[in-house]
């Protein structure tokens, strides 16, 4: 999947105040998504010995995929192109691969952890709206994909599936005017 088309594609369903304006709100959601990546990983370790299972791994591969929509927000309200940043953390991937499932849920939440900092100083810092606070962001970004990437290996799930599916998803949910509200079943 191109990534470009895939944030062009997400932004269509996008539906929150100040489209284009307002980084505040995807941010939110990215981090709350990257702890829901911990938790379930959490669930893993306690409930199944460590051991992935297909429930898991199907709950996990949602959640990535909410996350790569948070990420195709924020990048367009930082004015980045998400194909361009995947480009460069797939290159980055080949040589860093992962495994070890606790420790990329670490990585994701200092990773979101960091660029919510950077999104703090852009909304409410003393340069308040001076985009070059943000960017930094698409280094971050990068990052963030690569242990995205390194977490669907992981999982033994393809990031592409996982965007793909993602669209899928709101297309249905928008289709039965359901974008807004909350949980994973609507």
């Amino acid at each position: 999947m191109n990534f470009s088309e895939y944030q062009q594609e997400a932004l269509k369903t996008a539906m929150y105040p100040n489209i284009g304006s307002n980084i505040l709100y995807p941010m939110l959601g990215l981090i709350g998504e990257s702890g829901e990546i911990s938790g379930k990983i959490s669930k893993i370790i306690r409930d199944d010995g460590g051991t992935m299972t297909r429930e898991r791994r199907a709950s996990i591969k949602g959640e990535l995929g909410d996350i790569l929509w948070f990420m195709a927000t924020v990048c367009a309200e930082a004015g980045l192109d998400m194909g361009n940043l995947y480009m460069l953390a797939e290159r980055a991937v080949n040589n860093t691969h992962m495994t070890d499932l606790p420790r990329l849920a670490f990585k994701l939440s200092q990773q979101t952890a960091h660029m919510s900092m950077l999104v703090e100083q852009f909304v409410y810092g003393p340069n308040k709206g001076d985009m070059d606070v943000l960017a930094p962001l698409s280094t971050d970004i990068t990052m963030l994909f690569t242990n995205m990437i390194d977490l669907c290996l992981a999982c033994s799930l393809d990031i592409e599936q996982v965007a793909q599916s993602n669209l899928e998803k709101l297309a249905s949910r928008k289709q039965r005017g359901v974008l807004q509200g909350s949980g994973d079943q609507r």
